[in-house]
């Protein structure tokens, strides 16, 4: 039926359902229908105090009515007497309006404070029966539970007969309403012919003059003989204090009504139990009725605690439910007819795009089953529709359509002379016609698959579609002409039985030539046994609707291949048994076993039983096959027991910051060998019992299992060896205090991580027993484990890094202090603390390759410090050494153009082996540089980075001055100065003399130069003195010419820088006579002048 007719029908059934609901439940039109149709009707007590209840609402005014809706209280006044106890209360107390309508057997009465429903009168209607449908009414309007009030009559307190009449009528009426309520929060006894009593005026008058509460406070009904004993107490005890010295007389009268009343209340109170059966009632008052109007205390007119009653009208409730439900499914079919027109427009016309060749048919079925999909998505509350509903619109063009395609399949695709492969297209057409062949179909639908090569689901699809009939012959050739060839169906029995003996008895197949075998040779011969099958057991029941044409000419078929070979009925079981060669392309251990076990698991399900040995036989045959496949495939890569994908998604982090790659697979864990190792372990053992049982020889595997077992090992071992060596990046540089106080805690990440080391790097002999080869983790970790467990070892490692913390948390120069811990670290002095951590692990044969797990935190304290280690050492370079050099420097000795020369003194106190430039380096510079081989030295290499190689330059520069001028005591030693003589001026002088000797002196020192043949003679200069050097000759009248320097510093140098200076010949003009001495020195002041400090900035 179509979904819109469908949808219509649903809406008007639920519509009809609805309107009979409706009517049922509207109590006014159920009324008036029964006074219609049932005139002798008798309309029971709760209509009645219903229709007298809205006579006593049209009295009231707005106000009171909405009084009544909001704040009013609600009460029930059980009164059998013919007291009016309530207008006594109200008009007397406070005057109030109060609407009234009133009956024989009832009440009601309506002020601004409360409405009261009054029943005095217990007649044969038992008015009390109905009462709880018209209370629940009442509490539905003004949200309020009733609070019962039940008034006697004292005087007849001793009429038992009368008084148990009273009672029982009062537990009817209680028991009516805990039916409706459950709980009964108030109930107050009162007394309705109370101005009756003898001393009632002098109780009341005392009321009036002291306040004397008429209401009793609130009693539990649980404890109510203790706390009506106790109130009483307090009441008497109250009229003694006021009454008994003042006015005795007044006292006795007080005190005897009291106890006379209390007494009449004691009596209902021990009837309590028969009367609160159900046990509803939550707490109980005493009230002495107020008939003075001076006295504003009223009954009715108070407010008391109740529990809210919120419960709504039955009718309300149904009229919302039913009218809102109309509604909402009125507009949801409404909405469902439109979107299911435009889902099934929009696929009709992506049907029609749809090519009607034969390969396109997967794609017609995957269409309908996207846009069933999007019916039941798109359609609002899609459950309520049957699925064939849903997809019957679907259902049939998409029938339609694939018959086209198999129409083309059958005309264009295969030839005239592929005739088996026609005959199961031809019968896939006929199919949707005849239930037997749809059966038939169904049965075979794996060999009728590849026979036609049509997807299953499409077949499934087509044959139980609502297509109409086609007329179609299977072929237009004669079966007289035909030739059934191999291509066609027929095989020779002993090449099939030839092969297939090849097949069950190689132990070298594989797969393709399984898949071979069952192509070329199993396929057809198990479609000619479906033709067969399908001659001898459907064609009977269709034959009178085929052609004649196409009848003849399968009976004719059938003759020639009944009598064919039949020993391969199991192959078309077979075909879909065998793994495809993708299949066993694994690289990893854990892949070949699963494999192995799943083709195991469905052979031993699905392989035929026809035969004792057809299941054994085929299932060794394709277990060899896929065992060589998957060996050859194993051996293209590195043996292992998992894949990698699974070691990648099992990885976890052991750190605590995202700057360390603590990184590790818990497959390389005790977890990890517990839960995936052993159990494969357990399933590689279950694989060779069961290559062995099939006689299959497993060397191939289990030299592989060997390898892959050894390289897990080796992984192991490297997981862990890498998780110790990235340790190195724990220390976050915003934070090092925290960082270092989180190593040293016993419940740091860095802790966790050694937990995790020494958990999953020891063995048991349990563990042992199953992989031997684990003792390989557990020896090469053995001394770090060693130490981990050892406390003293561990609190002494925690001690070093505290005191780091300590130095660094309690200098008030944290960067000095940081730059302190640096070089200390870098220097590794005696003492310091990577050589208590280096001895530490020296104790423990920890190797070098893994003490990285203690040293990683001082070698990141290192990687971090650095840098403002060389920013402040090299400030201090620049702001307190180059500056002695670069002041000096302008001053002469060091360069002979300067005005001013520098103090031996000054000089002292500035570069010598005591003076301010050496201090200041060992200061600035200590563990930076060292003077060690009489040589500057770098201790920390490349600390300044290009400019340290040009540092110690300038400081090996400055020693050679200090060594040359000082000894190491700090005292001023002489310059060594060597001179040669150089031949004389043999030209006469101009008073006709001639040069007899050259003469040079520096204080009391001399050099007279008389032949070349002298020897070389040292002059001593002492440089830290005032004295005079002078350079010239003697004549032959041994008068001496000089150049003179006078008494002072440097005479012998400023001498030298008078010469002409040719290498280490130094000439003096005089007189037009050259004095030349050959003088060795080597001038450190005009090499500390060449000091270029620019470079190291």
């Amino acid at each position: 039926m179509n979904l819109y007719i469908l949808i219509l029908l649903a809406f008007v059934l639920i519509f009809i359902v609805a309107v009979i609901i409706l009517l049922v439940f509207n109590i006014k039109n159920l009324r008036k229908y029964l006074r219609k149709f049932l005139p002798k009707f008798r309309l029971g007590n709760s209509l009645r105090l219903n229709k007298s209840f809205r006579q006593l609402l049209s009295q009231a005014d707005r106000k009171t009515k909405k009084s009544f809706k909001t704040n009013a209280n609600f009460f029930i006044h059980i009164n059998p007497s013919n007291s009016k106890v309530v207008e006594n209360e109200t008009n007397k107390t406070l005057g109030v309006e109060l609407y009234k309508v009133e009956s024989t057997s009832y009440n009601h009465y309506l002020s601004d404070q409360s409405y009261i429903l009054e029943l005095h009168r217990f007649n044969e209607d038992h008015i009390y029966k109905e009462l709880g449908t018209f209370c629940h009414k009442v509490s539905s309007m003004c949200g309020k539970i009733p609070t019962i009030v039940y008034s006697f009559e004292h005087i007849n307190i001793k009429n038992e007969t009368l008084i148990l009449e009273e009672i029982k009528n009062l537990r009817s009426v209680i028991i009516q309403l805990a039916k409706t309520y459950k709980k009964l929060p108030n109930f107050i006894l009162s007394v309705a012919d109370i101005e009756k009593h003898p001393n009632y005026s002098t109780f009341i008058d005392y009321v009036a003059k002291h306040d004397i509460p008429l209401l009793s406070s609130t009693l539990s009904p649980q404890n109510i003989k203790e706390e009506f004993e106790h109130y009483l107490k307090k009441l008497n005890a109250l009229a003694n204090n006021m009454l008994l010295k003042k006015h005795p007389q007044g006292f006795l009268r007080f005190s005897y009504f009291i106890n006379d009343i209390y007494n009449c209340f004691k009596y209902f109170l021990e009837k309590l139990d028969y009367i609160d059966t159900p046990k509803a009632i939550q707490s109980i008052s005493l009230y002495l009725n107020n008939t003075t109007a001076s006295i504003n205390q009223n009954l009715f007119q108070r407010s008391f605690g109740s529990q809210p009653y919120n419960e709504k009208m039955l009718k309300k409730i149904i009229w919302i439910c039913m009218v809102a439900t109309l509604i909402i499914l009125g507009v949801m079919f409404v909405a469902n007819i439109f979107i299911y027109k435009n889902i099934i427009s929009r696929y009709k016309q992506e049907l029609f795009a749809i090519s009607i060749k034969p390969k396109e048919a997967k794609q017609v079925v995957n269409l309908s089953k996207n846009y069933i999909s999007e019916v039941k998505s798109k359609l609002i509350k899609s459950v309520l529709y049957p699925d064939k509903m849903l997809k019957h619109g679907i259902y049939i063009n998409e029938g339609i359509k694939i018959q086209h395609q198999l129409l083309g399949l059958l005309e264009n695709t295969f030839s005239s002379d592929d005739t088996i492969n026609r005959i199961f297209i031809f019968l896939t057409l006929y199919a949707p016609q005849n239930t037997d062949l749809q059966r038939f179909v169904k049965s075979n639908m794996k060999l009728w698959s590849l026979a036609t090569n049509i997807p299953e689901d499409v077949i499934t699809t087509y044959i139980s579609a609502p297509v109409p009939k086609v007329n179609i012959n299977m072929t237009n050739k004669d079966l007289n002409n035909l030739d059934l060839t191999y291509k066609n169906l027929l095989v020779n029995s002993n090449l099939y039985e030839m092969v297939k003996s090849y097949v069950l008895e190689n132990t070298t197949i594989n797969l393709k030539t399984l898949h071979i075998f069952l192509d070329e040779l199993g396929l057809p011969v198990a479609k000619q046994q479906a033709i067969i099958i399908f001659m001898e057991k459907v064609f009977p029941t269709m034959k009178k609707s085929l052609s004649e044409y196409n009848r003849v000419f399968l009976e004719k078929l059938y003759d020639k291949i009944k009598d064919t070979t039949k020993s391969s009925d199991e192959l078309k079981d077979i075909k879909e048994l065998i793994p495809s060669m993708s299949e066993t392309q694994v690289d990893n251990l854990q892949a070949a076993i699963d494999l192995l076990k799943k083709i195991d698991k469905k052979l031993e399900k699905n392989l035929p039983n026809d035969t004792k040995m057809a299941k054994p036989i085929w299932h060794k045959v394709i277990m060899q096959a896929t065992y060589n496949d998957i060996t050859n495939n194993l051996v293209l890569s590195r043996a292992k027991l998992i894949d990698k994908n699974t070691v990648k998604q099992s990885t976890i982090n052991i750190a605590d910051k995202g700057s360390y790659y603590g990184n590790i697979s818990t497959i390389y864990t005790k977890a990890g060998l517990k839960e995936i190792i052993f159990p494969e372990i357990t399933s590689y053992k279950e694989v060779i019992n069961l290559l062995k049982k099939y006689d299959i020889n497993s060397s191939a595997i289990n030299n592989y299992y060997n390898n892959a077992l050894q390289t897990y090992i080796d992984n192991y071992k490297k997981s862990y060896i890498k998780l110790i060596t990235s340790y190195k990046n724990s220390i976050n540089p915003n934070d090092i205090v925290s960082s270092l106080l989180l190593i040293s805690s016993t419940s740091s990440q860095f802790n966790n991580m050694l937990k995790t080391l020494i958990e999953n790097t020891t063995f048991d002999k349990k563990n042992l027993e199953k992989i031997p080869q684990l003792e390989l983790i557990n020896s090469y970790f053995q001394n770090v484990n060693k130490m981990i467990s050892n406390p003293n070892d561990m609190e002494q490692y925690n001690q070093i890094i505290r005191s780091i913390v300590d130095k660094i948390h309690d200098s008030d120069d944290k960067s000095d202090a940081i730059n302190k811990v640096t070089l200390d670290l870098f220097t590794q002095p005696k003492g310091s603390y990577l050589y208590k951590v280096n001895s530490l692990l020296k104790k423990n044969n920890i190797s070098e390759e893994n003490s990285i797990i203690f040293t990683a935190p001082l070698q990141s304290i290192m990687q971090f410090g650095r840098p403002y280690l060389t920013t402040c050492k090299y400030n201090l370079w620049e702001k307190d050494i180059l500056p002695m050099i670069d002041k000096q420097k302008k001053y002469y000795p060091f360069i002979d153009k300067s005005d001013t020369a520098i103090s031996p003194k000054e000089l002292t106190e500035t570069f010598g082996p005591k003076g301010k430039f050496w201090k200041t380096v060992k200061k600035d510079m200590y563990g930076i540089f060292e003077y060690k081989n009489e040589q500057w030295i770098a201790k920390i290499p490349g600390l300044f980075g290009s400019n340290t190689q040009n540092m110690v330059s300038i400081l090996n520069s400055v020693q050679k001055l200090t060594n040359s001028l000082w000894d190491k005591s700090g005292k001023p030693k002489p310059l060594d100065i060597t001179l040669h003589i150089m031949p004389a001026p043999n030209a006469y002088l101009a008073n006709n003399t001639f040069v007899k000797m050259t003469i040079l002196s520096t204080g009391n020192e001399k050099v007279i130069g008389i032949s070349t043949q002298q020897k070389p003679i040292t002059l001593k200069y002492k440089w830290f003195e005032q004295q005079p050097s002078s350079v010239g000759y003697i004549d032959n009248y041994d008068q001496i010419n000089s150049i003179e320097i006078h008494s002072s510093y440097w005479s012998f140098l400023k001498l030298l820088d008078a010469a002409n200076k040719d290498g280490n010949t130094y000439t003096w003009n005089q007189n037009n006579i050259a004095t030349k001495f050959k003088i060795q020195f080597d001038n450190m002041f005009s090499e500390f002048n060449k000091i270029n400090t620019a470079e190291s900035i």
